[in-house]
């Protein structure tokens, strides 16, 4: 930066959380530009980990640019959702119809689950241009992540508007993937309680919505975990 600058802090307060406060100082380097701003240093500071957390999840997006270094917010981002305790989610349950995932799943497919932790299921059940449509107007926001990890546009469903959007087959298939996987699936013995509504004898359960993701030509979603 060219503008020479006092030795000030641009400070602001959090409302309805503590102490918390966010200051933007100039460092001014006398040996290399006297008198000249040549970084800023942003600080987030909060009562505890999890407001500091919080605030530099809602920082990190907006000063994701090319000229400016936000690493040390992205750990502490990360620190903050590792933190937090997972969603139980609802009971997993049954499709009404199981015939689609016996024929998509198979027994080498829960073989490389177990193996790998992951496994890439293939599946032919096609949308119909109206479900589409009716699901391009709820598709209208991006995530607030940065432009160069992903680029398509996504929304959360809950079964209501799945059915809305002609989507009540697609949405079904989805969450009666966790039941067959508790019926199917030999899962190992852990020394930790299932988080309710989980059971020992059925632990894997299900989120209340889906994310559905529109990518036009040339979109992209970027590797990611």
């Amino acid at each position: 930066m060219e503008d020479s600058v006092e030795e000030t802090t641009l400070s602001c307060r959090v409302p309805l959380m503590g102490e918390a406060e966010i200051s933007l100082k100039p460092n001014i380097i006398n040996d290399v530009a006297p008198s000249k701003v040549l970084e800023y240093t942003l600080t987030v500071g909060a009562d505890n980990e999890e407001d500091l957390g919080f605030l530099c999840n809602k920082l990190s997006p907006l000063l994701d640019r090319e000229n400016l270094s936000v690493h040390p917010l992205r750990e502490k981002v990360a620190e903050y959702f590792n933190s937090l305790p997972p969603d139980p989610g609802c009971v997993a349950d049954v499709s009404d119809d199981t015939n689609v995932l016996n024929e998509m799943i198979g027994s080498g497919d829960l073989k490389e689950l177990e193996f790998n932790g992951f496994v890439v299921l293939e599946s032919e059940m096609m949308t119909t241009p109206l479900a589409a449509r009716n699901l391009s107007e709820l598709l209208v926001e991006k995530t607030g992540q940065s432009k160069s990890t992903r680029s398509d546009t996504v929304t959360f469903l809950t079964q209501e508007n799945a059915i809305d959007c002609g989507l009540a087959d697609q949405f079904g298939l989805l969450m009666s993937i966790a039941s067959y996987l508790n019926d199917n699936l030999e899962l190992e013995e852990s020394e930790f309680e299932p988080l309710s509504p989980g059971t020992a004898r059925r632990p894997l359960t299900n989120p209340l919505e889906i994310q559905a993701a529109e990518y036009k030509e040339d979109e992209f979603y970027t590797e990611h975990r």
